[in-house]
């Protein structure tokens, strides 16, 4: 198995989870800038829940100003995930 400490997605990850924790790292710079939630009229994702409710948008914004959306995230973590488990041909 081969683990990739190095992997964009991962360390988002990695960035969330010990920031979660109040923890803070001391072994590398973290690359995600924070992570925020919305809901409410006007903000959130459209077309979804009630009226004037909204369906909750979760952002990730990166160091580098990069906004990701939270569906295209997660897609990106299953792959690199896959990426690891799936077995390479020798």
């Amino acid at each position: 198995m081969n683990i990739p400490f190095a992997d964009h997605w991962l360390k988002i990850c990695g960035d969330i989870a010990t920031a979660g924790k109040h923890f803070q790292l001391t072994t590398r710079r973290p690359i995600t800038e924070s992570v925020s939630s919305e809901q409410g009229f006007g903000v959130g994702r459209f077309g979804m829940g009630g009226f004037g409710v909204g369906k909750e948008g979760v952002h990730i914004q990166l160091n580098d100003g990069t906004v990701l959306n939270c569906f295209d995230f997660v897609r990106e973590v299953v792959a690199s995930w896959e990426r690891v488990f799936v077995p390479t041909s020798h």
